[in-house]
């Protein structure tokens, strides 16, 4: 083919839509591949997640600490529960929920975080925005922590009524690297 053949089918209808579509497909695949690159490290690992101010546990106390399991699935990044604590069963989360959601994006996981619970006769199940960064290099042996920080839902016990998100205190987490097995 030479360049006026070329020229001609680019221009013809069927072509005219193929080539962005190609642009497209390639985008999406770059755009994967950089996304998997910085997160293949965690990928079906299994964590615990230790607020700011507790202490970080020098055991396993599956009363305390739920652990969570993180997944790449589809275009993003999934946390599902898969051992359950005590405490979290009171706040009403099953086995198997999910924990958080979100997308990789310049180093980072951001996206949102499942909040399940009881505030006097209030229940809510709402998602928090949640923001956790992920190393720059590999993880270091011995160094298995992610800093994070989500906001915590505010909620007026009177109403039942929750308050914007203006309003929802930013709160500190480390999620700690558990061996655990399913």
């Amino acid at each position: 083919m030479d360049y006026k053949q070329i020229i001609k089918r680019i221009r013809e209808p069927k072509s005219a839509l193929f080539i962005p579509i190609l642009i497209l497909a390639v985008v999406l695949i770059a755009s994967v591949a950089l996304q998997k690159g910085g997160f293949s490290e965690i990928d079906k690992t299994y964590w615990i997640r230790v607020n700011e101010g507790e202490a970080i546990p020098t055991t396993m106390n599956s009363s305390m600490y739920s652990v969570r399991k993180i997944e790449s699935k589809d275009l993003g990044v999934i946390s599902t529960i898969v051992a359950i604590s005590d405490r979290a069963i009171k706040s009403g989360f099953k086995q198997g929920d999910m924990n958080f959601y979100g997308n990789v994006v310049d180093g980072k996981i951001i996206g949102f975080v499942h909040y399940i619970g009881t505030h006097g006769n209030c229940s809510i199940s709402l998602y928090s925005p949640m923001e956790i960064t992920l190393p720059e290099e590999q993880f270091i042996e011995g160094d298995t922590t992610l800093a994070g920080s989500d906001l915590v839902p505010q909620i007026d016990i009177e109403s039942c009524r929750v308050f914007p998100r203006e309003y929802w205190p930013k709160r500190n987490f480390t999620l700690i690297q558990v061996e655990f097995s399913e």
